[in-house]
C-alpha cells in the first residue's frame, strides 16, 4: 500500500466497520491511535499477508544438523497458523484472510502468475542447494533444469517490433468528398438529371406500349 495515500484520502473511506476504521487510520498514519483490539486485528492481517506472500523459513534438527526449508502457506495453513498463534476461531481467521487480501494483496498491481512463479523459483533454488549439500548432483541438475523451465529460459526469445518507429495512420474527417480528391458533384443537379432520365425512360416505355395497342 505504499503510495496509496497519494490517491486515496482518509475521508474517502466511508463506513464504520473495523476494516474501514483501520484503513482510515492507516492512510492517516495514525495506526498507533487505534483501539487495542483493532491494533491486534491489523497485526494478524500483517502476519497473514507475510505468510501468503513469502511463506516461512522452517528450521528442523536432524541427525546431520539443522536444516532450513522454505514452507509455503496456502489459505487453510494460514488459518491454522492464526488460530494456533492468536487463539482465535476459524471463522475469525477466515475473516482476517479476507480482509488481508483486501487490505494488502488486492491493492497492488502484482499479477498472481508472477507471484506463483517467483515462489516456485525460490523453492527450487533452495531445493537445488540442499541437493548440492547432500552431494546428489544428479538431483541438483534435475531441479536446476525444472527451475529454468519455470523461468522460461528454455523458450526461444522472440524480438518484439520497435514500436518507437511506428507511425499511426492519419485520418481526415470531412463533410466534402472533394477534400479527399474526389470530383465535385452537385447533388441537386445530379438528382434532377437522374429523375429526368428515369422519367424519359418511363415515357418512352409508355409510348412503345401505346404503339403496340394501336397495331392490334
Amino acid at each position: 500500500m505504499n503510495g496509496l495515500s497519494k490517491y486515496v484520502r482518509p475521508g474517502d473511506i466511508k463506513g464504520n466497520t473495523a476494516y474501514d476504521i483501520i484503513m482510515r487510520a492507516w492512510l492517516a498514519h495514525k495506526v498507533d491511535q487505534l483501539p487495542d483490539e483493532q491494533q491486534r486485528m491489523l497485526e494478524r492481517w500483517k502476519q497473514a499477508d507475510r505468510l501468503l506472500r513469502n511463506g516461512e523459513l522452517v528450521k528442523k534438527i536432524t541427525t546431520e544438523g539443522i536444516e532450513s526449508n522454505h514452507q509455503r502457506f496456502n489459505v487453510s495453513m494460514v488459518v491454522e497458523w492464526l488460530v494456533e498463534n492468536y487463539g482465535i476461531s476459524q471463522r475469525t481467521a477466515y475473516e482476517d484472510i479476507h480482509n488481508t487480501k483486501r487490505f494488502f494483496l488486492s491493492l497492488e498491481s502484482r499479477p498472481e502468475i508472477e507471484y506463483e512463479r517467483n515462489i516456485a523459483i525460490l523453492i527450487g533454488d533452495e531445493l537445488r542447494e540442499l541437493c548440492i549439500k547432500k552431494g546428489d548432483m544428479k538431483a541438483a541438475a534435475a531441479v536446476f533444469k525444472e527451475v529454468n523451465v519455470i523461468k522460461g529460459l528454455h523458450e526461444q526469445s522472440i524480438e518484439a517490433p520497435d514500436y518507437s518507429e511506428f507511425q499511426p495512420p492519419e485520418f481526415t474527417i470531412t463533410t466534402s468528398a472533394t477534400d479527399l480528391g474526389f470530383e465535385y458533384v452537385d447533388a441537386e443537379a445530379a438528382t434532377k438529371r437522374i429523375l429526368g432520365e428515369k422519367r424519359l425512360e418511363f415515357l418512352q416505355s409508355e409510348a412503345v406500349d401505346a404503339e403496340e395497342v394501336d397495331d392490334e
